[in-house]
């Protein structure tokens, strides 16, 4: 991936329209191991996963895994429903490679609801948390934006946080509202599933149909 960077073009000329961009978040997790000194997976585990006992959570996750699920291809009427190949993610590891569970995850949400000093299970000190969830770049119609690392938009009155995740056999998507300290957090093994459907408790609005 690093050799083929430099003969890519850009998409959008720069500050003009958002793009989301695995490469650039694979590129990001470089950036992390070469300022640490650590392996990206390793630095997960000791700054990340480690501190927030998330220890259900693999970084690099295989077949072998324990309590991996199996995910599955889009259903075709009539026929059985087909169990996916593993992807073995390797240079997109740090956009796409994370295995994890709900009750691990939780912990992850609970982190963005609290305001302390960083330090120990407080990976990340609460203004800095904030400023990841304060939108960077917002969609023309106010209704959502891009935070770092976060999507923002808002359903109804309420401003919702998160992240959806799609890998063949899998989707998922994890939504917090940081002023209600509430999360929502949905994990199927399904490629045509719609995870929002649920986060939304059933509720489709205009945001959700961009």
């Amino acid at each position: 991936m690093m050799r083929l960077v430099p003969q890519l073009e850009a998409v959008f000329p720069p500050e003009t329209e958002y793009k989301y961009s695995n490469l650039a978040l694979a590129i990001s997790g470089e950036i992390v191991a070469a300022v640490s000194g650590e392996p990206y997976p390793q630095y997960i585990e000791n700054h990340i996963l480690g501190p927030l006992a998330m220890r259900s959570t693999r970084v690099t996750p295989d077949p072998a895994t324990p309590g991996l699920a199996i995910g599955y291809r889009k259903r075709v009427p009539g026929l059985p429903r087909e169990a996916e190949d593993f992807i073995d993610c390797r240079g997109l590891t740090p956009a796409a490679s994370l295995a994890s569970n709900v009750e691990d995850l939780a912990k992850l949400v609970s982190l963005q609801f609290r305001d302390s000093p960083a330090g120990g299970a407080q990976i990340l000190k609460g203004s800095t948390l904030r400023e990841m969830h304060r939108v960077q770049w917002l969609r023309p119609d106010w209704l959502s934006g891009q935070g770092l690392g976060f999507w923002v938009r808002r359903v109804g009155s309420q401003v919702r946080v998160g992240h959806d995740g799609a890998a063949p056999g899998y989707k998922s998507q994890v939504d917090l509202s940081p002023a209600d300290k509430l999360g929502v957090i949905v994990l199927i093994n399904g490629y045509d599933a719609d995870p929002q459907f649920y986060a939304n408790q059933g509720r489709v609005d205009e945001a959700d149909k961009l």
